[in-house]
């Protein structure tokens, strides 16, 4: 450069840089939450299972109190045997729809909720003969009280009279109880395993 050249004129100081800022924008759109399994076959198998395992002992319970051998040409009445066998084979289909429902497949769905409707009428029909309102045919009619002519014994038996129909009432109270818990499961059953819900899941 020589002396006798201008001096260079100042630059203009350039704004300063800001930094920039990279936002990512999050998306507004959540993920779309996987659909839960219903709770309800689920919780029915695992229950009408404990029910069923439980009913093996009660279907063979006469079988065993007759001390008889199912192997031996002896057998018992046309009536109990029946009932046995009913009752077996209720018990097997039972268990075999509760560990289908357990994995979800409709056909135990089904068979449950047909269960559970014959559980119903019966539940229904037992509590209607207990209570009197449906007389059971063949059934034999209430033993008149035992009295005697003796005054010495006279209030023995009317109190073992009066013991024996308390008992009867409470005996029927229970048995009423009973199928109307049987009878409140029963259509739990039939709600809740018809839902839309389960009916998807069990497809």
């Amino acid at each position: 450069m020589s002396p006798d050249a201008p001096p260079p004129l100042p630059q203009p100081k350039s704004p300063p840089q800001l930094p920039i800022l990279h936002t990512v924008q999050a998306t507004a759109t959540p993920l779309a939450a996987a659909p839960r399994s219903p709770k309800a076959p689920l919780a029915f198998g695992i229950m009408n299972l404990c029910f069923a395992v439980s009913g093996i002992g009660s279907s063979l319970f006469p079988l065993i109190s007759s001390g008889q051998n199912p192997l031996s040409g002896s057998s018992g009445s046309a009536a109990t045997t029946w009932l046995l066998g009913i009752g077996s084979l209720v018990v097997a289909l039972q268990i075999v729809a509760s560990i289908g429902l357990i994995r979800l497949r409709e056909w135990a769905r089904q068979t449950t909720v047909i269960l559970a409707g014959l559980q119903s009428l019966i539940c229904i029909g037992g509590m209607a003969v207990i209570t009197g309102i449906l007389p059971l045919p063949g059934a034999p009619d209430t033993p008149a009280p035992v009295t005697s002519t003796d005054p010495s014994i006279q209030g023995k038996l009317e109190f073992l009279n009066a013991v024996f129909g308390t008992l009867g009432t409470i005996f029927k109270v229970v048995l009423i109880t009973l199928f109307a818990l049987s009878l409140i499961y029963s259509l739990l059953q039939i709600i809740l395993l018809t839902r839309p819900r389960v009916r998807q899941a069990c497809l």
